[in-house]
Protein backbone atom coordinates (compact mmCIF):
# COMPACT_ATOMS: atom_id res chain seq x y z
CA UNK A 1 0.00 0.00 0.00
CA UNK A 2 1.22 3.56 -0.65
CA UNK A 3 0.23 6.51 1.48
CA UNK A 4 0.75 10.16 0.69
CA UNK A 5 0.98 13.18 2.95
CA UNK A 6 2.37 16.68 2.55
CA UNK A 7 5.95 15.35 2.60
CA UNK A 8 5.49 12.74 -0.14
CA UNK A 9 4.84 9.04 -0.65
CA UNK A 10 5.48 6.26 1.87
CA UNK A 11 5.38 2.54 1.12
CA UNK A 12 3.52 0.50 3.73
CA UNK A 13 4.33 -3.21 3.87
CA UNK A 14 1.73 -5.39 5.61
CA UNK A 15 2.03 -9.04 6.53
CA UNK A 16 -0.94 -11.25 5.62
CA UNK A 17 -2.04 -11.19 9.26
CA UNK A 18 -1.95 -7.39 9.59
CA UNK A 19 -3.72 -6.98 6.24
CA UNK A 20 -6.33 -9.57 7.23
CA UNK A 21 -7.09 -7.72 10.49
CA UNK A 22 -7.15 -4.21 9.01
CA UNK A 23 -8.12 -4.60 5.33
CA UNK A 24 -11.64 -3.20 5.62
CA UNK A 25 -10.42 -0.20 7.60
CA UNK A 26 -7.58 0.46 5.14
CA UNK A 27 -9.97 0.37 2.20
CA UNK A 28 -12.68 2.60 3.70
CA UNK A 29 -11.08 5.13 6.08
CA UNK A 30 -10.45 8.71 4.92
CA UNK A 31 -7.33 8.82 7.10
CA UNK A 32 -5.15 6.17 8.71
CA UNK A 33 -2.63 6.02 11.51
CA UNK A 34 -0.03 3.36 10.71
CA UNK A 35 2.16 1.98 13.49
CA UNK A 36 5.28 0.03 12.62
CA UNK A 37 9.00 0.08 11.95
CA UNK A 38 10.38 2.64 9.50
CA UNK A 39 13.07 1.60 7.03
CA UNK A 40 14.93 4.00 4.75
CA UNK A 41 16.95 2.30 2.03
CA UNK A 42 18.43 4.45 -0.72
CA UNK A 43 15.85 7.19 -0.13
CA UNK A 44 12.82 4.86 -0.38
CA UNK A 45 10.90 5.06 2.89
CA UNK A 46 8.96 1.94 3.92
CA UNK A 47 6.90 1.32 7.05
CA UNK A 48 6.62 -2.34 8.12
CA UNK A 49 3.11 -2.08 9.59
CA UNK A 50 2.03 -3.88 12.74
CA UNK A 51 -1.15 -1.91 13.48
CA UNK A 52 -3.59 0.45 11.74
CA UNK A 53 -6.26 2.69 13.20
CA UNK A 54 -8.69 5.26 11.87
CA UNK A 55 -7.67 8.91 11.91
CA UNK A 56 -10.70 11.06 12.60
CA UNK A 57 -10.76 13.83 10.01
CA UNK A 58 -12.18 17.21 10.99
CA UNK A 59 -12.95 17.93 7.34
CA UNK A 60 -14.82 15.44 5.16
CA UNK A 61 -12.77 14.20 2.22
CA UNK A 62 -12.69 11.29 -0.19
CA UNK A 63 -9.64 9.17 -0.96
CA UNK A 64 -8.01 9.89 -4.30
CA UNK A 65 -7.10 6.64 -5.99
CA UNK A 66 -5.25 7.27 -9.26
CA UNK A 67 -4.92 3.64 -10.42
Amino acid sequence: MNLEDETGMVNVLCSRGVWGRHRKLAQTASGLVIRGIVQNASGAVTVIADRMSKLDMRVASKSRDFQ
